[in-house]
């Protein structure tokens, strides 16, 4: 068969025309995915600190509030301390509200802008996930303090170091264990696309939590103010639990 110079242009046009579909394509998919990532991101953000805030305001972090902005010539530095105080964060307590409420927040979010009802059941199997390995390395490492200071253990930074250490290890393989046979049990009926969730390096991002979690709730005296950075490191996780998808291929 002689090829042409028509036949050449017919497959020049052919090519040219199904790359630019690809493009517009990746172009789209680029577009979505980006709106995503920003509706995601504010609305984790905002999970994390408000239920924190409320909760902290209902413990007296309103009346404290109050009172430095009433008095006469309160510092500066006073009033940003009254107001940071509403995310201040002491306990495992509101540790699990600030993680709730970015996964939470996350999760709706996710599924109000990506309407594929597919990416739905992995933004959820993400969340379990993604619950269970914030809390049960914290978990670990309050129960460990927790029997150190009732035994009168008394731990040095190289103790505290390994307490952390060994939580954040070991909680990190039960939390992964568990959250895949409670997704498994969950959605038994999604055989075909039910996937082990294996640990990944951006996993470790957000037991820098349990890190500043554990100096939040020691008696050093910088601990006040590194516990307000933990509801935007939980974000993260919110943030991780809105954006999961299945991957396309074009």
């Amino acid at each position: 068969m002689k090829i042409t110079n028509n036949s050449n242009s017919a497959f020049k046009s052919f090519h040219n025309q199904r790359q630019e579909i690809k493009d517009k394509t990746e172009a789209k998919i680029k577009l979505k995915e980006s709106k995503t990532a920003t509706a995601v991101a504010v609305a984790s953000l905002a999970g994390a600190i408000v239920p924190l805030a409320i909760y902290n305001a209902k413990n007296g972090k309103l009346d404290n509030l109050k009172d430095v902005f009433q008095k006469e010539g309160s510092k500066l530095k006073e009033k940003a301390n009254a107001i940071t105080g509403f995310v201040e964060v002491k306990d495992i307590k509101q540790i699990g509200l600030s993680v709730t409420g970015s996964i939470l927040a996350g999760l709706g979010a996710g599924f109000a802008v990506d309407k594929n009802k597919e990416n739905r059941t992995k933004k959820v199997k993400e969340g379990i996930y993604g619950f269970l390995n914030c809390m049960i390395p914290m978990g670990i490492i309050a129960g460990a303090e927790h029997i150190a200071e009732k035994n009168n253990i008394k731990t040095n930074i190289l103790g505290k170091a390994a307490i952390v250490a060994g939580g954040i290890i070991s909680g990190m393989f039960i939390s992964n264990k568990l959250s895949n046979g409670i997704n498994k049990t969950i959605f038994k009926n999604d055989k075909e696309n039910f996937e082990q969730r294996e640990m990944k390096l951006s996993d470790t991002i957000v037991h820098a939590d349990d890190i500043i979690g554990v100096i939040a709730m020691s008696k050093v005296p910088f601990a006040k103010q590194m516990g307000k950075v933990i509801p935007i490191i939980y974000s993260h996780v919110g943030y991780e639990t809105g954006t999961q998808e299945h991957k396309t291929t074009i």
